[in-house]
């Protein structure tokens, strides 16, 4: 017996829900990951991570490690950053 499409898409729903909660996420405002950073800064991968790590070993930034679904579904590992304040 086929499945209908309809179903089908109920699963994938469900199934795919259930796997964006499985990530790891920072709480509260104020936290970006380093894409977003660089698009902020206008800047390269490496230059963006030199800054951001003079910034935390200033004491300046504030890092979160923890894991999103990535765009296939699968949970990677993330890091945020934060300003302290």
């Amino acid at each position: 017996m086929a499945s209908s499409k309809r179903a089908d898409r109920n699963w994938v729903k469900t199934l795919g829900a259930i796997q964006e909660e499985r990530g790891i996420s920072p709480t509260g405002d104020g936290w970006k990951k380093l894409e977003e950073l660089r698009e902020m800064m206008g800047c390269g991968t490496q230059k963006a991570y030199k800054i951001i790590n003079e910034g935390v070993s200033l004491g300046q930034i504030e890092v979160f490690q923890g894991s999103e679904a990535n765009s296939y579904g699968r949970i990677v590992r993330r890091i945020w950053y934060k300003v302290k304040e």
